[in-house]
């Protein structure tokens, strides 16, 4: 439907509270009110005060308290009632929710070390409000403090790409608390780079990268990471390796300390194999000494088509070492494995990448959402204590499904890019 009358205006491009509210909604919301929805869009409001003063939302009183909701979130107002609709509707603004009642309840003291996710909000936003309406305050808080003890949910660090926060979204059991994505996973046991710091904004990831400061001082749970930037480039700065993170060749420390500074890239049979099994080795060490064996590996690959907005099978334009980067991340992620005690997730090789544009750069590339959907399953399995260290095994009928649908959206698909795309299902959809 959303094809048929309009989509081109619905993608994200101005980022304003518009695309803001949509991102809060649902699928199933977003097609139920497409058109009244679609009009929002149109009205070029950017901000929500000016939605909630000139829009005019006529009859439509639940797209109205949905808004309303979504603005009394961000101001963290428990007492709206609107908000019940957001949980009633099942929207994707329930994770803004869950934020703003963990913060109320560390705010005011009464669970100082809370986190929450989408189990039992509404029972925590009842708790809230009965908190803040004059009732038995101690009362309150011990019901609160007693049910989040026993259902605290499992909070996660991210390292390495940035859609591991739309994979963590999905599950049931976890809260995302740190993510550190950019950086090269064979650059974080590296000494300290002796660049003069008071070139680089603190803030930074320039900063982090120089300091080697990736991990919070307080660790999550649980770590999922992948070795998908351990193919950056990697300039020798004295006796140190500092990763070509984003920004660091625009920095002022780089244009002071570095334009000489010789380029290596470490997935080339030229380059130092010694070095990147010592660095592996010392990333293993480093984040089994934060989480033990609470580890979960998520392994990637480089793709050379994806799927554009409209389903069809495009090519990236720079596909250039694409087999010796897809070798390298494969070798860090084996020797990971051997090193440490960690959980696989392995469904990566099934899927697409989902991206407009041919130049994509890797950490921006989502994939199909049938992916985050299965590794999200696998992390609540693994989360149940009730799972194999080895998860790899999709759903085969949404599996079969998916691949019915980029058929029909590429019907002139080749033999051969059947193979590619659906691997041991392409007998059911080959095209000679």
């Amino acid at each position: 439907m959303i094809k048929s009358i309009g989509c081109d205006k619905f993608f994200f491009v101005q980022n304003n509270a518009v695309d803001t509210f949509i991102s809060r909604l649902s699928r199933d919301f977003i097609c139920a009110e497409f058109r009244d929805i679609l009009t929002l869009k149109d009205s070029g409001f950017v901000s929500f005060a000016e939605i909630k003063a000139k829009y005019d939302f006529d009859k439509n009183v639940t797209l109205k308290n949905v808004f309303d909701a979504v603005c009394a979130i961000r101001k963290g107002d428990v007492t709206n009632p609107n908000i019940d609709e957001v949980i009633r509707l099942g929207l994707y603004a329930t994770c803004d929710l869950a934020d703003m009642l963990a913060a109320f309840y560390r705010k005011n003291g009464i669970i100082p070390d809370c986190v929450l996710d989408k189990r039992g909000i509404e029972f925590y936003l009842k708790c809230a409000r009965l908190w803040l309406s004059g009732a038995d305050k101690g009362a309150v808080e011990q019901l609160v403090s007693e049910y989040y003890r026993k259902n605290r949910p499992l909070t996660f660090d991210t390292f390495g790409r940035a859609d591991s926060k739309t994979l963590l979204s999905l599950c049931d059991k976890a809260v995302i608390k740190d993510c550190i994505s950019g950086f090269s996973p064979l650059t974080v046991c590296e000494q300290k780079s002796d660049v003069d710091l008071s070139f680089v904004d603190s803030r930074s990831d320039v900063f982090t990268e120089l300091t080697r400061s990736y991990f919070p001082e307080n660790s999550a749970d649980w770590l999922l990471v992948d070795f998908s930037d351990a193919d950056k480039e990697l300039l020798k700065h004295e006796n140190t390796y500092i990763a070509a993170i984003n920004g660091l060749c625009d920095s002022m420390a780089y244009r002071a300390f570095m334009t000489d500074d010789k380029s290596f890239a470490p997935y080339l049979d030229d380059f130092d194999k010694e070095y990147i099994e010592k660095a592996v080795k010392g990333f293993a060490k480093t984040v089994t000494e934060r989480y033990g064996s609470k580890i979960i590996l998520r392994k990637t690959h480089l793709s050379l088509n994806r799927l554009d907005m409209t389903g069809r099978i495009r090519p990236f334009e720079d596909t250039q070492y694409i087999i010796e980067k897809n070798k390298l991340t494969a070798y860090c992620e084996e020797l990971f494995i051997k090193l440490t005690d960690c959980f696989v997730i392995d469904y990566e090789n099934s899927y697409m990448p989902v991206c407009a544009d041919k130049n994509a750069d890797v950490s921006e590339r989502m994939l199909e959402s049938d992916f985050y959907k299965e590794a999200s399953k696998a992390v609540d399995k693994i989360l149940s204590g009730d799972s194999e260290k080895t998860l790899c095994s999709v759903d085969i009928v949404g599996y079969i499904e998916r691949c019915e649908r980029i058929k029909a959206d590429n019907p002139d698909m080749s033999a051969e890019l059947s193979r590619e795309i659906f691997g041991g299902a392409a007998k059911l959809f080959m095209t000679e």
